[in-house]
């Protein structure tokens, strides 16, 4: 996808950018457990999640690689399980684990649309 020195460029955004989410969210997650609560520290990941899915979905056809463009139905499936991975535990204590049916509802939702992904890609 990308050449040269426009590579380069890439590969160091990249691991500027890793690295940065590697050493703010601990300190996101810390301020979250002491101020709020637990469990809303799963809640943190929804919106990379969101934002890494919409790069998925939009980074390939702007830098000239359209064919490796995935489909809508790949970047939903990812989206929604990755999304139901994250509310699972943020809500499981809350409501009784896997007694609630709304727990088991959101985990059997992960499974099935990462299981479909994996499968579908």
């Amino acid at each position: 996808m990308f050449q040269g020195p426009e590579r380069i460029a890439q590969s160091l955004l990249f691991g500027v950018v890793i690295h940065a989410f590697r050493a703010l969210v601990p300190l996101a997650m810390a301020a979250v457990t002491d101020g709020v609560e637990w469990n809303y520290a799963f809640l943190l990941a929804v919106p990379f999640i969101v934002v890494a899915s919409a790069m998925i979905w939009t980074l390939p056809r702007h830098h000239g690689a359209a064919e490796h463009q995935p489909g809508v139905s790949s970047v939903l499936l990812l989206l929604i399980g990755l999304t139901s991975l994250q509310i699972g535990p943020s809500r499981g204590e809350r409501n009784l684990w896997f007694e609630s049916l709304h727990i088991v509802l959101v985990f059997l939702a992960a499974m099935l649309c990462l299981g479909l992904w994996a499968w579908w890609g």
